[in-house]
């Protein structure tokens, strides 16, 4: 099993996902608090993408990949 956390905060959403374990994938979106180019600095997440819809197709692609394998 895989789990994905989504969010705009770095500070809470990114960093409780990314503490939360391997199995976990930390998916920042740049809608909210977040809005920067790059990647946060202090809490990096696993994926940045523009939104919740680009963060949902990443997701569907990676289940789709891994069910492949």
């Amino acid at each position: 099993e895989r789990f994905y956390g989504i969010g705009d905060n770095p500070y809470s959403d990114i960093q409780g996902a990314n503490n939360a374990g391997d199995r976990w994938t930390s998916v920042l979106v740049r809608t909210g608090i977040f809005t920067d180019v790059d990647n946060h600095q202090q809490h990096p997440a696993d994926v940045v993408v523009d939104g919740v819809d680009d963060a949902v197709e990443w997701i569907l692609a990676q289940e789709a990949s891994f069910s492949m394998e």
